[in-house]
């Protein structure tokens, strides 16, 4: 079985929506990604990915950051089509220095064609900021509509991809 040691890159946007009052001081609020990934496996070999993440974040009421709670669900098409899905979930892990960081774990699941049977784990950090250039924190909460934000995500792992000709 061909498991690789990969290093991650992501970068895109995100669109967090109307969040839901759980109690005085928490929201949970549903949110949209669309990122390109970059995997850069041990041997250099490099596979670029379109991701489309779906799912749902932790929030403090008080719109304090970083986002440490929640997950989302990955599907990932690379340039011939096949797929790779998988799940992040935040952990509270220490993200990079800046404004707004926080930690994920990501896994990946299965797979078309050259992925079909692929797993592994990714440790990644996020680093984000808001549309709005001028916001250091939360848009008032609850918005009154969808906030987009700007991110990017680096990390490393194992992923075992026993169809990947590399």
């Amino acid at each position: 079985m061909s498991t690789y040691h990969v290093n991650f890159t992501a970068g895109g946007t995100g669109n967090w929506e109307r969040p839901v009052r759980i109690d005085n001081n928490l929201y949970k609020v549903g949110f949209e990604a669309h990122l390109a990934h970059r995997l850069v496996f041990e041997n250099g070999h490099t596979v670029h990915l379109r991701a489309r993440y779906a799912g749902v974040d932790a929030i403090s009421a008080d719109g304090s950051l970083p986002v440490d709670a929640g997950y989302g669900h990955i599907e990932c098409r690379d340039e011939d089509g096949d797929w790779l899905s998988g799940r992040v979930d935040w952990e509270g892990l220490e993200g990079p220095e800046g404004d707004h960081a926080s930690g994920g774990v990501f896994t990946f699941s299965d797979g078309s064609g050259k992925w079909e049977g692929a797993n592994g784990t990714i440790e990644g950090r996020l680093w984000f900021v808001f549309e709005d250039p001028e916001s250091s924190t939360f848009p008032e909460l609850p918005p009154t509509k969808p906030v987009r934000v700007y991110g990017f995500i680096q990390g490393e792992g194992k992923l075992t991809a026993p169809n990947l000709q590399i």
